[in-house]
């Protein structure tokens, strides 16, 4: 999620490439688009156009931005001309972060306003992943002796993600267990300044997952959209969660699963652009959902922005300078509209890009 203020971002594992291995409605506050109707109020998210910028790569093919934070700082993770793939920071070019022990894989989850980022790195000799956090130009490994990954980091530098394979919140001190819905797993996938949590958790069956939410020290099951299981990825200041379920038409089938809002007690199935699956992502305070969706082809994904109980192809918005690109996912929105992903350029490689509302 993205807040306004002290901005809450965070990453994602599920269905997100990873490139390495192989209530009320929410009132406008943010600074958002240009223009408006001269009353004040910014132009729906689909009045405007957006520009792509191609973030480049660290050397290598391939690249996908993960996150960013309100100034509009982005990471991710790139491949380098070795093959590996290391997180970055983009800053006019990619900045390499390196890893926590020098070669091997890393990739930076997310990024607060501060500047501070999260994510993990394979352990010194090993491929075992560990959580990390990045700041003043050093990678601090969170916890040396377990296995983690960090996966979201908030305005007060609160972090949260999976060690030992549970749900973690680390509180800048020390490291609190989340527990589970039951099950012997669970993933932390992002927390808003607040400290709500969000993210799944097998339950006592031990092949079910479903979204939780974990507030007050308890964690609660949010369900799904009538199927098996769900998972949840992203959640705002206003407390709005979105994510993945299972539907009553699918049941245990993830080739249906649809992007879900789940507001105020209650799961929304936020349909398709036409194909028979969708991903939500990131929910910005503004209460714009991004993700991406299956096409009616039944093979093609574009990214989209959901609002008002409508999702719009994220492609069908682009300006006259960035045809040619196919956005395939949205990773993060910010307060200003800005979206970072994975798109094809016009080159027809896929890399990491920013769009930035025109």
């Amino acid at each position: 999620m993205r807040d306004c203020s002290a901005m809450r971002t965070r990453s994602r594992w599920g269905f997100l490439i990873l490139l390495m291995a192989t209530g009320a409605l929410v009132m406008y506050g943010c600074g958002g688009g240009s223009g408006g109707d001269g009353g004040g109020r910014p132009p729906a998210p689909d009045e405007t156009t957006y520009a792509v910028v191609d973030l480049g790569t660290l050397g290598g093919g391939t690249s996908v931005a993960l996150d960013l934070n309100e100034a509009g700082h982005v990471v991710g993770n790139a491949r380098l001309a070795s093959n590996d793939a290391h997180a970055f920071l983009e800053a006019s070019p990619l900045q390499d972060l390196g890893t926590l022990g020098g070669g091997g894989h890393s990739s930076a989850t997310s990024i607060n306003d501060n500047g501070v980022m999260v994510g993990w790195s394979w352990a010194p000799g090993t491929t075992t992943r560990h959580a990390f956090i990045y700041q003043s130009g050093t990678m601090t490994d969170l916890f040396p002796n377990d296995p983690a990954q960090a996966l979201a980091i908030n305005g007060l530098g609160h972090v949260v993600g999976v060690r030992n394979d549970h749900a973690f919140l680390w509180d800048g001190q020390a490291a609190i267990d989340l527990g589970t819905l039951g099950g012997n797993t669970s993933q932390a996938r992002d927390i808003n300044d607040d400290g709500l949590i969000v993210g799944w958790s097998k339950l006592a069956d031990g092949t079910t997952d479903h979204a939780f939410v974990y507030a007050g020290g308890a964690m609660t099951d949010i369900g799904t959209l009538g199927g098996t299981s769900s998972l949840g990825y992203g959640v705002n200041d206003a407390g709005w969660v979105v994510g993945d379920s299972q539907t009553s038409a699918g049941g245990s089938d993830w080739s249906t699963g649809h992007g879900f809002l789940y507001r105020s007690g209650t799961m929304t199935d936020m349909g398709t652009l036409g194909g028979d699956k969708s991903h939500a992502e990131d929910v910005s305070d503004e209460g714009i959902l991004i993700g991406e969706s299956m096409l009616a082809d039944g093979q093609s994904w574009h990214a989209f922005l959901y609002f008002d109980g409508r999702m719009v192809d994220l492609n069908d918005l682009l300006d006259t300078g960035s045809q040619g690109w196919t956005l395939e996912q949205a990773r993060g929105i910010n307060g200003s509209r800005q979206i970072v992903g994975l798109g094809i350029n016009p080159d027809g490689d896929r890399h990491a890009y920013l769009a930035t509302p025109q």
